[in-house]
């Protein structure tokens, strides 16, 4: 039964994939399983997870004959995680720090009363140069005055209780845009946030991602979580102007132009 379950969905991502596995494949802390779901990739997808499977025996992964989508992906390789805790590694994202899951694991030890603890990012391109830093709040009561206004998380960087994790109902099929930032929202109405004050992880902003695709779409999704949680997080009258000045903002100039995070 290993401690940490990392789960994976990837679809044509062959170019980024081996970076993403050789981050897990080089912590420090080694007690854990890489479950990855394939979606139909018809690249070289399936010749690189073989590959690694018969390197590792710590990965593991499944093939979809046609494509299920990202959040069934999760939910069935969230169902056959062993692992107390969960961590998320995106298959064009990579972990920057060796010690990223011990470190993390660490601070949950210390903290029972944390369902949730995340990290600092290094934003890059689809040619891996860097952009910029993404540094969000580390402190519970700092991320829960804002993270109705932007999601506090990048979703390759946390770890989380998978017990908090079940008792919110995993991803939520009906949160299409928006299911790791539902699910934080509904993790914390029970425990407490924390962000690590540390670049631990390398996210990827990807043309073919859905921030990029469907920017409007999950700007409306993100809009109705705050009328939704209003009542549990403070700032709802300043999210509700952020979200919609970004709405406009999409609109006129494209998504690329906006700061937006897994």
């Amino acid at each position: 039964m290993p401690k940490v379950s990392v789960l994976m969905s990837t679809y044509n991502d062959a170019q980024f994939l081996p970076q993403a596995l050789n981050s897990a494949l080089g912590q420090g802390f080694s007690d854990w399983e890489l479950l990855v779901v394939n979606d139909a990739s018809s690249d070289d997808t399936e010749k690189i997870l073989q590959d690694y499977r018969s390197r590792d025996a710590r990965i593991n992964f499944w093939t979809n004959p046609s494509q299920k989508g990202l959040i069934a992906n999760l939910n069935f390789a969230l169902v056959k995680a062993q692992g107390e805790l969960v961590a998320r590694l995106d298959s064009d994202d990579s972990w920057l720090d060796t010690n990223k899951l011990q470190k993390q694991l660490d601070f949950l030890n210390r903290n029972p009363e944390y369902c949730m603890v995340g990290a600092w990012a290094e934003v890059i391109g689809q040619d891996g140069k860097k952009l910029y830093n993404f540094m969000p709040p580390g402190q519970d009561q700092d991320i829960r005055k804002e993270i109705l206004s932007h999601n506090c998380f990048v979703h390759s960087a946390i770890l989380a209780r998978k017990k908090n994790i079940i008792e919110a109902g995993g991803y939520d099929p009906e949160q299409k845009y928006v299911e790791d930032y539902a699910l934080w929202l509904k993790m914390g109405t029970a425990a407490k946030f924390a962000n690590l004050p540390e670049i631990l992880v390398q996210y990827r902003i990807n043309s073919a991602g859905i921030t990029q695709t469907k920017n409007i779409q999950q700007i409306s999704a993100a809009l109705a979580l705050v009328e939704a949680f209003k009542t549990r997080y403070p700032g709802q009258f300043k999210a509700k102007i952020k979200w919609r000045l970004q709405r406009l903002l999409s609109a006129i100039l494209g998504p690329k132009n906006l700061v937006k995070f897994k």
